[in-house]
């Protein structure tokens, strides 16, 4: 496909990429796709806003904190919506205010496969959600989102693609400037 990638939701900041960093980021980039790098709570903003001061044209942050985590570290997850801790919004939004200019989006989206391909992003989930059970999903697995999405609409995976990321640019307005693989929009 003639087209980058956007990842529009991805761990990579996640404990599961640290003992092979570098082969996923090898494999990412081989694969044509920028990352839009989403956090599950404050701990992580600082790792994330150095994954993108080393892979500047790779790696877009999003600060979030996610409502199914028990925000008390990695690892402790759960189907349930959890208590925040007493004061963690208000504690995160310092970095928030601080990182602005650098993140490209802070919270998270919802998606509908059904939805019209005008509103349908791409995205892994990296590293949950990998391709077969029990294995570990990387960003380069985003064409299997395409080809899914493709199947569905009975379009071209090329269109899919195309598509997909116009969307991540309407809706990250600054990814173009973070990521180097993204194509003009037409």
């Amino acid at each position: 496909m003639e087209f980058g990638f956007v990842d529009c939701h991805c761990h990579i900041s996640a404990r599961d990429f640290e003992e092979d960093l570098e082969d996923v980021i090898q494999r990412t980039t081989e694969g044509g796709v920028n990352l839009v790098a989403v956090t599950e709570e404050a701990g992580e903003f600082d790792r994330v806003l150095q994954l993108q001061d080393h892979y500047p044209h790779l790696v877009a942050p999003c600060f979030g904190l996610h409502p199914l985590q028990g925000g008390e570290g990695p690892g402790r997850r759960s189907v349930k919506p959890q208590v925040r801790r007493p004061g963690e919004l208000d504690a995160a939004l310092p970095q928030l205010y601080r990182h602005r200019e650098r993140l490209v989006a802070i919270g998270e989206r919802h998606k509908l496969i059904t939805a019209p391909l005008e509103h349908i992003c791409l995205e892994t989930d990296s590293p949950a959600l990998g391709p077969h059970n029990c294995e570990r999903n990387e960003p380069h697995n985003i064409a299997l989102s395409c080809r899914y999405i493709d199947a569905v609409k009975g379009v071209s995976p090329q269109t899919v693609q195309l598509a997909a990321t116009q969307n991540a640019q309407q809706l990250f307005l600054k990814i173009k400037s973070c990521c180097s693989q993204v194509p003009e929009m037409a």
